[in-house]
């Protein structure tokens, strides 16, 4: 295979330090309010700006999959793919950014579940309408 692999390492290397400075900045400083109680079943109203939230969303490890796959979709200059990053992106963006109340110990398991079925799908579809190639001869 004659794919060069120099841009997917760089990018991913960058990636991962981009987004391991922005947690552990966010960690430190974070943008959205901390509940004080993050089990409690009181829902809480979190005010926050529209900047506050993108961030938020986009330093989560769903958004560092999209963003690796973004790369994936301009680099093989794939339009479809680049259709479904920025649908798999919202979705991690708005899923990122909800605050959970819930005293249940699988509370986590939607916020996991909705993005690797968004990403199986889209890669059964992806597999399912592949162009054929021919395997030419020796």
């Amino acid at each position: 295979m004659g794919t060069p692999i120099r841009p997917y390492v760089v990018v991913g290397v960058a990636l991962a330090v981009l987004m391991t400075a922005v947690s552990i900045w966010l960690t430190l400083h974070p943008l959205l309010p901390q509940p004080a109680d993050p089990f409690s079943t009181d829902p809480v109203q979190i005010k926050v700006g529209p900047a506050a939230w993108l961030i938020n969303g986009l330093a989560s490890p769903l958004a560092v999959i999209g963003l690796a796959l973004l790369v994936l979709a301009w680099i093989e200059r794939h339009w479809a793919l680049l259709v479904f990053i920025i649908v798999y992106l919202a979705i991690g963006t708005v899923q990122s950014n909800q605050v959970i109340h819930s005293s249940s110990p699988w509370f986590f398991l939607p916020y996991l579940l909705v993005p690797a079925a968004v990403l199986l799908l889209g890669a059964a579809a992806f597999a399912r309408f592949r162009p054929t190639t021919e395997v030419q001869p020796c």
